[in-house]
């Protein structure tokens, strides 16, 4: 069983859109609302739920050094969708 240690030292190798594919393995409609996911150098994924019991998709948002707040959302120009 895969825990969050796993991904401990892991480094992000992308940022991207989810795929119809990603999507429909969750049983999500994205047609409006498309998560951003995290691609990881082991191959792993992550990206956001918009509750534990994964009800449907979120968004991530972050705080850099700075204090400043964003949210990552790539463009649909990404050469993975």
């Amino acid at each position: 069983m895969t825990t969050s240690q796993d991904f401990i030292g892991a480094r992000i190798v992308n940022v991207r859109l989810m795929t119809k594919a990603e999507a429909d393995a969750e049983g999500w409609d994205i047609e409006h609302e498309i998560p951003p996911v995290i691609v990881l150098n082991t191959g792993a994924i992550i990206y956001p739920s918009s509750d534990p019991e994964g009800n449907g998709p979120g968004m991530l948002f972050a705080n850099n050094k700075a204090g400043e707040q964003f949210y990552l959302y790539p463009t649909k120009t990404n050469k993975e969708q």
